[in-house]
C-alpha cells in the first residue's frame, strides 16, 4: 500500500473527486424546498429561525474572538526561545537521517541560488539527503539541476517524477519519499520550496525540539517575507506571516491544539508521516490536510502534537496584484 492510501486504519480523507448519485442530489433539493416552503408559509417560525441563526452567529464570533485573544497572550508571554549560540554548539547523542525534499516545477532560474542557500545548512553531511524533486518532462528545470549537481556535494541529488495525473506537488513528494529508503524510526523529513532561504540552524532546532518533546509529531518553522518593504502588498504579506507564524501558531501549540502546517519548512517524524498516509495527491492544501491526518493518529497512542521552533525561513512575496490573484 503506497503513501496517500488508507494506512493502518487511518481513513484516507482524500480530495479525489467521487461521483455523487443523482438520486442523492434530488433528495437534497426536495429537503431544502420543503424547509423553505414551510418557513415562508409560517412567518412566526421564520422569525424564530432567523433570530436563532443571529444568536448562534454572534456566539460563534464571541468564542472565536476570545480564543484569539487568549492564544495571542499565550504566544506573546511565552519565554521559551531557542538560542542560536546554544544550537550551534549543541550535539545530540544520535544524528538521525534528515531528508530534505525540494519540489521544483518550471523553476530552472531558481536552482543555483537555492542550492547556495541549502549548502549553508548546519547538519552532519553524512546524515543529510537533499533531494530536488522534478517532473521528468520539465526539461529546463531538470537540465538546470543536473548542471548544479555536477560540482555539488554528495548530499544533493535529483529525483524525477514520471508525468502522470494529478500533476500536483503532494503527488511528487509522495513519489520521492517512497523511493527514499529510511534508516531508523528516528528519520526526519522537511520540505523547502524554490524561493525558500532557511536559517542554517533550522534542522538542528527541529531535532532539538523533537528530543525535548517526544510527544511532538511535527514542528513548524516560521516563514518570513524578505521583501516586505517593497510595496504595500508585500508589507501586508509580512504582517500576515508575522501574525500567523509568531503569534497564532505558537499560541495554539502551547494549548496543545492542532494548527495547519505551512507548505514549507515543516519538519515531521518520517514514521508518523507514513502512518498518516503521506500527503494527499489530490489536495492543493496538502499541508493543512496533513495536520489533521496527524491529529487523527491520537487514538493509536502515537505522538500527534505539532510544535513551533523559531529558526525561520525567508521567502519573497509577489509584488503585483495580478501575480497574487493568480496564486
Amino acid at each position: 500500500m503506497g503513501l496517500g492510501d488508507e494506512v493502518a486504519g487511518v481513513s484516507a480523507w482524500s480530495a479525489r473527486r467521487s461521483a455523487v448519485k443523482p438520486s442523492r442530489i434530488i433528495a437534497y433539493i426536495i429537503v431544502f424546498l420543503v424547509i423553505g416552503i414551510f418557513l415562508l408559509a409560517t412567518p412566526g417560525a421564520f422569525k424564530i429561525v432567523i433570530s436563532l441563526a443571529g444568536l448562534l452567529a454572534a456566539l460563534f464570533i464571541f468564542i472565536l474572538s476570545t480564543l484569539r485573544l487568549w492564544v495571542c497572550s499565550l504566544a506573546l508571554l511565552d519565554p521559551r526561545r531557542q538560542s542560536r549560540k546554544n544550537l550551534s554548539e549543541w550535539q545530540p547523542q544520535y544524528w538521525p537521517l534528515y531528508t530534505v525534499l525540494v519540489p521544483l516545477y518550471k523553476e530552472a532560474h531558481m536552482v543555483a541560488s537555492l542550492m547556495e542557500s541549502l549548502r549553508k545548512i548546519d547538519y552532519p553531511h553524512d546524515k543529510l539527503d537533499i533531494i530536488f524533486v522534478t517532473e521528468s518532462d520539465d526539461l529546463l528545470t531538470c537540465q538546470s539541476v543536473r548542471k548544479a549537481l555536477q560540482n555539488g556535494p554528495a548530499r544533493f541529488r535529483m529525483f524525477q517524477v514520471a508525468p502522470s495525473q494529478p500533476r500536483t506537488k503532494p503527488k511528487a513528494l509522495n513519489a520521492a519519499l517512497a523511493a527514499t529508503p529510511s534508516q531508523t524510526d528516528g528519520d526526519l523529513i522537511t520540505i523547502y520550496d524554490a524561493e525558500d532561504r532557511p536559517h542554517p540552524l533550522q534542522l538542528k532546532a527541529a531535532l532539538r525540539a523533537f528530543e525535548d518533546n517526544p510527544d511532538w509529531a511535527a514542528v513548524q518553522a516560521p516563514l518570513g517575507i524578505a521583501n516586505n518593504g517593497d510595496n504595500l502588498l508585500t508589507s501586508f504579506f509580512g504582517l500576515e506571516y508575522a501574525a500567523l507564524f509568531h503569534v497564532w501558531n505558537p499560541g495554539l501549540a502551547r494549548l496543545g491544539l492542532p494548527f495547519t502546517l505551512g507548505g514549507t519548512s515543516n519538519h515531521i517524524r518520517r514514521y508518523i508521516l507514513e502512518t498518516a498516509g503521506g500527503w494527499d495527491a489530490h489536495n492543493v492544501t496538502e499541508d493543512a490536510d496533513l495536520s489533521f491526518r496527524i491529529s487523527a493518529l491520537g487514538q493509536r497512542g502515537l505522538p500527534v502534537k505539532i510544535g513551533c521552533i523559531n529558526m525561520g525561513t525567508n521567502e519573497e512575496a509577489v509584488t503585483k496584484i495580478p501575480a497574487w490573484t493568480h496564486q
